[in-house]
């Protein structure tokens, strides 16, 4: 059933909230059990997508998400995020990330990442 494109929207804001306080329990207590990074990917379920996202953690630990801007559309959230960070070797990172989520009963089911990853390469000196 269908929350509407205020609750989602919400409910992603919420999500990157929690992420942004490294309280990742509660983070990934909001997708679905049979929830998906679709791209990249698939990584199929919270604790695969928590193992993938545990790598970012590893080389970035310090980063920080800010919404620079976020649309909703019933069971669709697009968010424009830039992703500010220290990474491991001391080379900062500033990029920007665009989600998808799709929700389904008020939980993110999937999410599509797009961000530019040779402009990441270069900012981590590679």
């Amino acid at each position: 059933m269908a929350r509407g494109a205020g609750t989602n929207r919400a409910a992603v804001e919420h999500a990157i909230e929690l992420l942004n306080k490294h309280d990742l329990d509660a983070y990934y207590a909001c997708f679905a059990a049979d929830s998906a990074y679709r791209r990249p990917g698939p990584v199929v379920g919270p604790a695969a997508m928590r193992a993938f996202d545990e790598q970012f953690w590893d080389v970035v630990p310090d980063h920080h998400r800010h919404i620079e801007r976020i649309l909703a559309d019933e069971d669709y959230v697009a968010a424009w995020v830039r992703v500010v960070g220290n990474h491991r070797s001391g080379s900062s990172i500033d990029i920007e990330f665009m989600y998808a989520y799709q929700l389904r009963d008020g939980l993110i089911q999937n999410v599509w990442m797009y961000f530019d990853s040779a402009e990441m390469a270069r900012q981590l000196g590679r």
